[in-house]
C-alpha cells in the first residue's frame, strides 16, 4: 500500500533520473548514508558501487579493506546480495544490504567482465574509515606528491596540512593523484 509521501518520493527519483547520472533524489534514508559515506566512517565491505549499464558494479574497492582483501575488483558486476538478484535493485536499497554492523557477513555473487567469470565472495563487515588523504612524500626532483582517495567532509582540511608539510620540504611542483578517486561531496 503506498502512501502518499511514497508517490511523491517517487516522481521526484523519477524526474531527477531524467536529469543525468548524477542527479539522484535523496529521502532521509539516504541522505543519511550519504552523511556517513562523507563524514569518512560506516560499517561494511569497503567498496564504491554504482549503476553502470543498468547493472549495480563496483566502481572502487577501497584499500586495507574486506573488499579488497577478498580480491573485488573495479567493475566487477554484482549480481546477487545474500542470494538475491541485484536485477532491479535500487542503488540505496543495494547499500543498505552491503553495510550493516562490523563482524556480520554477506556473500555477494559477481559477474567480471574481463575474465567472463562468475565468482561468489564471503566477507565479513567491518568498521570502514575512509580518509582523503592516502599519501603524501616528495619525490626524485623536489616534486611533492599527494594521493587523493575521495571527497569527503574532511578533504580541505587534510589536504591543506599535506601542502603544509611539502610546502615546508620547499618542493617545487606537485602531482595530485585521483586515481580510482570515485568522487564525493
Amino acid at each position: 500500500k503506498s502512501t502518499y509521501e511514497d508517490l511523491i518520493h517517487g516522481a521526484l527519483k523519477g524526474m531527477l533520473q531524467s536529469l543525468d547520472p548524477h542527479s539522484q533524489f535523496m529521502d532521509e534514508e539516504a541522505f543519511t548514508a550519504m552523511k556517513e559515506d562523507t563524514a569518512g566512517k560506516f560499517g561494511g565491505l569497503g567498496i564504491t558501487i554504482g549503476v553502470k549499464d543498468a547493472v549495480l558494479t563496483v566502481i572502487a574497492p577501497m584499500e586495507d579493506t574486506p573488499a579488497v582483501r577478498a580480491g573485488l575488483l573495479s567493475g566487477d558486476k554484482i549480481i546477487e546480495i545474500d542470494g538475491d538478484s541485484t536485477d532491479g535493485l535500487a542503488l540505496e536499497d543495494a547499500v543498505k544490504k552491503l553495510r550493516g554492523d562490523p563482524g556480520t557477513e554477506v556473500k555477494i555473487k559477481i559477474f567480471r567482465p574481463k575474465t567472463q567469470l562468475v565468482k561468489e565472495f564471503e566477507m565479513e563487515r567491518a568498521i570502514i574509515n575512509v580518509p582523503s588523504i592516502k599519501d603524501t612524500r616528495v619525490l626524485d626532483g623536489d616534486i611533492g606528491y599527494v594521493r587523493m582517495l575521495q571527497f569527503g567532509e574532511e578533504t580541505a582540511a587534510d589536504l591543506q596540512a599535506a601542502l603544509d608539510t611539502l610546502e615546508a620540504q620547499q618542493v617545487k611542483a606537485l602531482v595530485l593523484d585521483l586515481r580510482s578517486n570515485p568522487g564525493g561531496l
